[in-house]
């Protein structure tokens, strides 16, 4: 009988570690980890039309602005803006305006991306990066309004130690030392 008892009391002891080495319990290190993967956008390869209704927009966020993409061509990976509807992604590149259907565009959650205004260079922290050049040279995520009064946006990039940002503007590369940076909102504790 007490061999019995024994041998039951075991396997309760056993199951009671089986039980916790595979519990669903988690610590924070994998909840960080969790979030992290979806707190954040991700890029999304694409061939032709973007019906994502996550993909991230070159405007408020909320309207019906040109999505991010980026194109990777030899000597770079470089952002610019895709129309939905055509999957066409157009980007600036040595003063010439590159095109691709084969692109990747920014999907994912928006509520911690913020447009940070900027000038002549200054890159604001907590910038997107969005493509790289050849040598490993970050380039990041701009828009400029398309008119002084406009509500539209035309999406480009900046290479960092550049002075001017790139978008394209009526079919042709159009620089500007003035332009807003695609940021993640950063929290600084004290």
């Amino acid at each position: 009988m007490s061999s019995l008892r024994f041998t039951v009391s075991l396997l309760l002891q056993i199951l009671s570690i089986i039980l916790v080495s595979t519990s669903v319990y988690s610590s924070i290190v994998d909840d960080l980890n969790n979030r992290r993967n979806t707190d954040y956008p991700k890029w999304i390869e694409s061939n032709g039309p973007i019906v994502d209704t996550a993909a991230v927009n070159i405007g408020d966020f909320d309207r019906n602005q040109p999505i991010i993409c980026r194109i990777a061509i030899a000597e770079a990976l470089i952002p610019g803006s895709v129309n939905a509807t055509s999957g066409l992604c157009q980007a600036t590149w040595k003063g010439q305006v590159v095109t691709s259907m084969s692109t990747e565009y920014l999907s994912g959650p928006i509520k911690r991306l913020v447009w940070a205004e900027s000038n002549r260079g200054n890159i604001p922290t907590g910038a997107v990066i969005g493509g790289v050049t050849s040598d490993g040279v970050k380039i990041y995520i701009i828009r400029i309004r398309k008119d002084a009064n406009s509500k539209d946006f035309l999406g480009g990039k900046i290479i960092k130690g550049d002075k001017q940002g790139s978008v394209i503007k009526e079919g042709k590369e159009f620089t500007t030392p003035t332009y807003e940076v695609l940021c993640l909102q950063t929290i600084i504790f004290p």
